[in-house]
């Protein structure tokens, strides 16, 4: 499910309160999770964007409990802990496990890189448009990757008729009325993603900051 809060489009206020409703709204039925047995609890990943717009009490218990209940936060935005309070901040980066930093402005290259610990602010101003650096887990060594040129921007992205037909199948495929019968699995999609190779992988229960 994507929720498109852009403030151009339904306001600032309007976009941030309904955002952290959302937030809200997510937590709380993952912390009823809890009466579920471990291997019942389905995995859903939350993905925030500017995420200094919807910094709630809430978010901080998803960094700080939720995980255990199969809740996994991914945070973005463009200026490390811009617009957090304190507390909020030091939640997020403290409970991150894997984090992943972009080219940036020089004045923020030393704070940026103070997130790893063998990068320098000198290597963080080497980062070019479409390159990171990536680390996962407490202890394990930052790598440095560059994703594929044709994925940058709009390269290569779908028409508006194409994706119509996308969320048409989505809905064929995936989705039922409510009080309809369940039927039988969907095939597999016919295209899988393209796979990711030389890259260590991390546990899909793992929060994330970019």
């Amino acid at each position: 499910v994507i929720f498109n809060l852009s403030s151009g489009k339904i306001g600032g206020h309007e976009a941030r309160a309904f955002g952290r409703l959302i937030v809200a709204m997510l937590q709380g039925i993952a912390m009823r999770h809890a009466d579920l047995r471990e291997i019942d609890r389905i995995p859903c990943h939350l993905f925030i964007d500017e995420v200094q717009n919807f910094t709630t009490p809430s978010l901080r218990t998803i960094m700080d409990q939720a995980r255990k209940y199969k809740l996994v936060l991914t945070c973005c935005q463009q200026v490390l802990g811009g617009g957090m309070d304190v507390e909020t901040r030091k939640s997020i980066l403290a409970s991150s496990n894997i984090q992943i930093a972009g080219a940036t402005k020089p004045m923020f290259f030393s704070e940026v890189a103070s997130l790893f610990r063998d990068v320098s602010a000198e290597d963080i101003a080497t980062l070019r448009v479409g390159e990171f650096y990536i680390r996962l887990g407490q202890n394990n060594p930052s790598f440095r990757v560059a994703i594929d040129k044709d994925l940058l921007k709009d390269a290569n992205a779908m028409t508006s008729g194409q994706w119509e037909r996308v969320k048409r199948e989505q809905l064929r495929r995936y989705y039922r009325p409510v009080g309809a019968t369940p039927t039988a699995a969907p095939d597999p999609p016919a295209h899988a993603p393209r796979p990711i190779t030389n890259t260590p992988t991390a546990s899909p229960s793992d929060d994330a900051v970019i």
